[in-house]
């Protein structure tokens, strides 16, 4: 019973920011779903503080007034004394918790690579539109933009050589 209220305990301290991920859905029914998640979590929730309340202890003499058998209390009573319920050992938490940590770090590392793949990308993007033509890109930009075709274009010009850089 300590050990379940401990991490009962424990898992009251990780509260769900159900505004946040009601934000991060966008459609009328993920929204939906969420609050559904939001009900049975309420619900779970309510039943745990339930069970986690002490047992009234039992009335002894108002069944004896209210059974008429002699004994049958006595034999109820001495039986309840001596039953021994097992204790509950979470063999599996620890199990879980590695899990879980593993899990946790592969996304961090996802995450991690996520970043750097879209630093380079944006990077690509930023170099991409600094060098994109349109129709009123005149020939000297492009000149300006690609040194290594102008000193090409002028080597072939010189050379002669007109039809080297068609595309068939």
């Amino acid at each position: 019973m300590i050990r379940s209220s401990a991490m009962a305990r424990r898992m009251m301290t990780r509260g769900i920011d159900w505004t946040s991920l009601s934000g991060k859905v966008t459609t009328t029914a993920a929204r939906g779903e969420v609050a559904r998640l939001r009900a049975i979590y309420d619900d779970l929730h309510a039943a745990n503080q339930q069970a986690n309340l002490p047992v009234d202890p039992i009335d002894w003499k108002a069944y004896e007034s209210k059974i008429s058998s002699p004994g049958v209390t006595d034999a109820f009573m001495k039986a309840y004394e001596t039953l021994e319920l097992p204790s509950f050992v979470n063999t599996q938490a620890t199990e879980a918790d590695k899990v879980l940590n593993k899990l946790v770090g592969e996304a961090k590392s996802a995450m991690d690579a996520s970043a750097a793949r879209a630093t380079v990308l944006e990077a690509q993007l930023a170099q991409m539109n600094a060098s994109r033509t349109t129709k009123n890109t005149t020939i000297d930009d492009v000149r300006a933009q690609y040194p290594n075709i102008k000193a090409e274009v002028e080597q072939e010009i010189k050379d002669e050589e007109w039809g080297k850089s068609l595309v068939n």
